[in-house]
Formats: structure tokens, C-alpha cells, sequence
């Protein structure tokens, strides 16, 4: 079983620190030797932001300076914002701030500087060893007998000791320089003597210095933070609640424990309804909740009816037993698949879920497989109580998307997110809920589909953690949309102004946040960082557009900008393709031409290699240009797939 770290949640500030360069990195060359070393331990740098386990941050409203950061049986993430090192103007408005808790988040504020230079004194201490121990081994150790069975005693060898040695010394060199510069700006900060208008704010809101740290804020009293409320209320909106704050941990998850609740086999009362091949694939559990349960009053025992999908014969079968086995016992009110797409990689559980007895209203299904997120499109006409979608795979896999209208009925999607790359592969299988950044919709979805799917995730279910990307939390979204299974290939007729609205009405009265409203920081505009549309396979691999859709397309209002340069990937038959040329049907009307230039812009921007457009008059292209950026525009029209040549001139 994997123990839960004993982790506090924390309201984290980052310290702007002098700029270091820091090491260019190279993959080192192992030597085995057995070398005397100095044991470094507990080494402390200066905080930075570890996002191993986020893909990419889309950009959100961040609601207050100090970020949160939730408390999730996992490492945790630091979200800094910086601070300077120098007294800050006092403010005028105190706020309703009482002078004696000031006098404390002072004094308080005081002990962490304190801990702080003491921490980063040790840590300066341990890097000189360290650096002093490589350099030493570099004068000292080229002639060791040890040394002579890896690198020749030649001048070749000398040089190649000498990378070797530079390999080592320069992220220790790099590491101490840094800690050295802030640990001399720790001592020379002057003593704080108030609080800026934000950090009054935090007083306000329950928060207080940490005496450990200058760079963090916490909450004195646990009842008062909003992070651990949520949680504990996500913990009890469960079918099967959970105690505490604690999301599920991968070994519960994988092998369907929840604590506070008995799970015994009782597929043995199901024989009838089971066939004999099936009852390692079929099962069916009775939980009932236990003493420990803090609900215990207000819960009944319940069945789960279980289906191992990597059994493809089950699998094709499950729909009929699970309807026997719900008609016997109307306590089978929940259902659980595991690996779909695992060993069966085209597997798709959608009419399983399009099957799913009335009586069932708690789903849990396990994708281990990207594709598979396709079986969940069988849910959208199904009314459930609760939905947990898990993976045993890589929660943060690029290729993860959900079609949002699939959930439209769900009440509430659980999340229990464990970065699978943080257990080591003797741990079995690690369970957890898939970050989904990327939107898709199916063949046959119009633009009418895509605003029902957009409104789900930007106004009725915006609070699902489920549809905040890759970030979470409240401003959180997904910036990917994937069109690429339908036949729109803009964002004309996507009510993106409506979703804005509802979007910042939402951010600023957030039910989980007290003080939402103070925290607003602005209306937030939405963008999107990647496009996937569809290309045409018309006896060359070709992307189609008709001017009528350039028209009021959107690129230039909806593709994200900033330091990270928005995407756009086209498919044809679920591969992405370069190189292709463009052809436009039609004649340009509005901002048409302003949307094609938008488009060929990120898109040879992120790799396309466009370089022929193709319009179907002089006219037009005297409209347009003879180029847009590197891509000729050319006359001319595609021909159909039977035409050899692929271009009618």
C-alpha cells in the first residue's frame, strides 16, 4: 500500500533572485570508479518551479499573487510570484487588519528570514564541499590505478579527464553561485516593518508568514482554507465518500478501495447471470461503509458490477450480463471497466455505455489507451451521479482529449490526480485521473455541438477539475481544440464572446473561493495555444478552405500570443501532415484574407511548411498578394481523387 505524504498545504511566493546562466546541459560520460565521495545531503536551493508534473500551463486567471497549491498525495508544485528584497512602501490602508496580528505576521515574517539564511548557510556549506571534492579528484586522480582502466595516460586522456571534470563542477559551480547570491541578499534585506497592500490582503483572507520560509504564506487555521474545504467536500460528494482531504491513492484507485468502506466479492451470487469463462473478467463487489466511515448515517451498502476488458470475449458479452445481474439485484448501482484499450487497442466501450441500466448511476472506467476517451461519447444521453475517469498509463500524455458533450448529464467527475512518473515500476499499476488538455469532438459534430460542448466547459460544469487543463483550479482551461474527426475547420460560428462572459462570471464568484470577488483580478479574453482540423485526401493530401469560413474565422481574435507561439496540426486520416498545399474555394469578403493570413502565419509558425495557395481567380489573388510570408499564392483548382495530376490550372 503507498503511504500518503504528510504534505501541509501552503501558499507559496518566489524571491526574485539575481540572474545566473545557468549550464549549458550535456550527457555526461559515466566512468565507474570507486572514487571516495563526499555523502551531500538534504542540499536546498533556492526555490524554483518544478513542473514535472505539468505538460504545459495555458494561461489563466490567477486569482490571488500567491498561488495555491493543493494538497495532493504527490510532490508538490511551488507557484512562486516574486517579491523584492527591499522594505515595501507601508500601506495606507490597513483593511481591517487588527495591529496585533500585524505585530505577529511581522514577527512571524522575521523567524522565516532567520530559517531561511540558516538553510541556505548549510546549503552553501555542502556545495563548497561538493565543489571542492570534484576539483580535488581532478588534481589529484588522473594517475590512480583505478582511472587507468577507463581513460589512457595520453594526452588525448587528459583531455577527455578535463571534460569529464567539467561535466561534474558545472551545475555544482552554477547551484553554489546562486545560493551564494541570495543567501547575500537574505542578509542584507532590511528588517520588514510592513506589509503591502496584497499581503494585507493574505492577512485578511487567514494566511500568515511561515517561520520557515520568507517566501511562504499558510493558513493558520485549516478550517479557513478554501483548497482543504474543496477537497473535503469532493470527498464526500463521492458515491463511495472518503475521509478527510487525501485524493485516492493509485494502489485504492487501481484496485477500487475506498476508505471507509468494506468491498467483498459477491460474484458467487451471481452464477446464473455470469458464464463460468467469465468469472475472472466478471465481477461483481457488495461494499458496505465501516466504522471509520464519517458519513456512515447517511450511506447504504451497494453493488459494483466489474468488467476486465483486456478479456475480449467478456468484453463483447458484458452488455448482456450486466443487464441480467442489474435485473436480479437493484443494489448493482455502480459499474467499473478496467483497461479498455489496453491489450485490445482498438477497443471501444461506447455501446456499453450506451447500454447502461437506468439503475446505474456511479461509472468508473479505466482508459489504457488515448483512444479509448472515444468510448465515453456512449455516456452523453445517460444521467450519472458520479463519473471518475482513471488511466493506468500517463495521466499527462499529449494525446489525452475529452469530448465534453459526453459528460453533459454527469453531476459530478471525481479527480484523484498521481503522476504516474513519480512511482517506481515495482509499484504495479498506478491508477490516477487524466489531465485533459485537449478538447475533440466526433464525426458528425457541427458547430451547434462544439458551442453545447464550450458552454459545458466554460459555464456548467467550468468547476469540474476535469475541463481546467492542464493548470486546474479556478481560471484553468484547455487550450487545445481538435476538430480534426469533424468538417469545420474554423472558429466561425464559435459563440466565443458568450463563453467569455460566462467564463469571468464564474472566475469572479467562484462557490469554492469566499473571496472570489476581492481575488478578480480583470476580464480574461479565451485563447487557445492548438488547433487540429481535418486536411483533404483528394488524390493528394491537401487543406480545403471555403472564403465563406475564412470570414469571421476567429484566428486572429482566438489563437493564443505571448511568449509560446499558438500551433496548428492537420490530419488526414488521424495523421498529421506538412507540406500540403491550401486551396480556397470562393470569393473573400469581410476579414477573410485577414483570417488566411493569421492562419498560414502560426501555421508555418509551428512547422507546417505551407508554401502554395491556391485561389481560383487573378482577381483574388491580386486581392491577396502574390504571397503570404514564405507560401506563393498560386491559381488554380484541386482536382478530384481520380485526377492524376491533382491540379486542374
Amino acid at each position: 500500500d503507498l503511504i500518503k505524504p504528510e504534505i501541509k498545504p501552503e501558499v507559496k511566493k518566489e524571491i526574485e533572485k539575481p540572474e545566473i546562466k545557468e549550464p549549458e546541459k550535456t550527457e555526461p560520460l559515466v566512468i565507474e570508479t570507486p572514487k571516495q565521495e563526499i555523502t551531500i545531503t538534504n542540499i536546498i536551493t533556492t526555490p524554483t518551479i518544478d513542473k514535472n508534473e505539468v505538460t504545459e500551463i495555458p494561461k489563466k486567471v490567477v486569482e490571488t499573487p500567491a498561488p495555491k497549491v493543493e494538497p495532493l498525495p504527490t510532490p508538490k508544485e511551488e507557484n512562486k510570484s516574486p517579491i523584492v528584497g527591499e522594505n515595501p512602501i507601508k500601506s495606507t490602508e490597513q483593511g481591517q487588519v487588527s495591529a496585533d496580528l500585524i505585530k505577529k505576521a511581522l514577527d512571524r515574517y522575521k523567524q522565516g528570514v532567520a530559517a531561511e539564511i540558516k538553510k541556505y548557510e548549510e546549503s552553501v556549506k555542502q556545495l563548497e564541499a561538493k565543489v571542492a571534492e570534484i576539483e580535488r579528484r581532478y588534481k589529484e586522480d588522473f594517475d590512480k590505478d583505478w582511472v587507468r582502466g577507463k581513460i589512457p595516460k595520453t594526452e588525448a586522456g587528459k583531455q577527455l579527464w578535463k571534460e569529464v571534470y567539467e561535466q561534474d563542477i558545472d551545475l555544482p559551480k552554477y547551484e553554489l553561485n546562486r545560493d551564494k547570491q541570495y543567501l547575500e541578499e537574505l542578509k542584507r534585506r532590511p528588517e520588514k516593518t510592513s506589509f503591502t497592500f496584497d499581503e494585507l490582503k493574505y492577512l485578511r483572507q487567514g494566511l500568515l508568514p511561515s517561520t520557515e520560509s520568507p517566501n511562504v504564506w499558510n493558513y493558520e487555521n485549516e478550517g479557513k482554507n478554501p483548497v482543504i474545504n474543496r477537497m473535503k467536500a469532493h470527498n464526500k460528494a463521492r458515491t463511495f465518500n472518503t475521509p478527510g482531504y487525501w485524493g485516492m491513492s493509485p494502489y485504492d484507485i487501481s484496485n477500487g478501495i475506498f476508505a471507509g468502506w468494506d468491498k467483498k466479492d459477491v460474484s458467487s451470487s451471481f452464477s446464473s447471470e455470469i458464464d463460468s469463462q467469465f468469472q475472472n473478467s466478471i465481477k461483481v463487489y457488495e461494499y458496505t461503509p465501516n466504522e471509520q466511515n464519517e458519513d456512515k448515517q447517511n450511506r447504504q451498502p451497494l453493488k459494483v458490477i466489474e468488467l476486465d476488458a483486456n478479456d475480449n470475449n467478456a468484453f463483447d458479452k458484458f452488455k448482456e450480463i450486466m443487464s441480467k445481474v442489474s435485473k436480479k439485484d437493484n443494489k448493482v448501482q455502480a459499474l467499473r471497466i478496467r483497461n479498455i484499450g489496453e491489450t485490445h487497442t482498438q477497443q471501444n466501450a461506447e455501446q456499453i455505455f450506451k447500454e447502461i441500466p437506468d439503475q446505474i448511476k456511479t461509472v468508473s472506467v479505466f482508459l489504457n489507451n488515448t483512444g479509448a476517451t472515444k468510448s465515453l461519447r456512449g455516456l452523453e444521453n445517460k444521467k450519472l451521479k458520479e463519473l471518475s475517469i482513471y488511466t493506468e498509463i500517463n495521466s499527462l500524455d499529449e494525446g489525452w482529449a475529452i469530448n465534453p458533450n459526453a459528460l453533459k448529464n454527469v453531476d459530478f467527475i471525481s479527480f484523484d490526480y498521481n503522476n504516474q512518473a513519480t512511482y517506481g515500476s515495482n509499484q504495479g499499476k498506478i491508477g490516477g485521473s487524466i489531465i485533459f488538455d485537449s478538447l475533440r469532438w466526433e464525426k458528425g459534430d457541427d458547430v451547434s455541438k462544439i458551442n453545447e460542448g464550450l458552454s459545458i466547459v466554460f459555464d456548467s460544469k467550468i468547476e469540474q477539475r476535469v475541463f481546467q487543463g492542464n493548470h486546474g483550479g479556478k481560471g484553468g482551461w484547455p487550450t487545445t481544440l481538435d476538430f480534426s474527426d469533424t468538417d469545420v475547420n474554423t472558429f466561425k460560428g464559435i459563440n466565443f464572446e458568450q463563453f467569455d462572459k460566462s467564463f469571468n462570471d464564474k472566475v469572479r464568484t467562484w462557490k469554492d473561493d469566499p473571496y472570489a470577488e476581492e481575488n478578480y483580478t480583470g476580464f480574461r479574453k479565451l485563447k487557445f495555444k492548438k488547433l487540429v482540423i481535418k486536411g483533404q485526401n483528394s488524390g493528394s493530401k491537401s487543406l480545403n478552405f471555403k472564403f465563406q469560413d475564412l470570414n469571421g474565422a476567429q484566428f486572429s481574435e482566438r489563437f493564443a500570443d505571448g511568449w509560446e507561439s499558438p500551433k496548428v496540426v492537420v490530419k488526414v486520416n488521424g495523421e498529421s501532415i506538412y507540406g500540403y498545399p491550401v486551396y480556397i474555394t470562393g470569393n473573400p469578403e469581410g476579414d477573410a484574407i485577414e483570417q488566411l493570413r493569421k492562419f498560414i502565419e502560426v501555421a508555418n509558425g509551428s512547422g507546417n511548411g505551407i508554401s502554395q495557395i491556391y485561389v481560383e481567380s487573378d482577381s483574388i489573388k491580386n486581392q491577396i498578394g502574390s504571397t503570404i510570408g514564405t507560401a506563393q499564392v498560386l491559381i488554380g483548382k484541386q482536382a478530384n481523387a481520380s485526377a492524376s495530376e491533382g491540379l486542374l490550372s
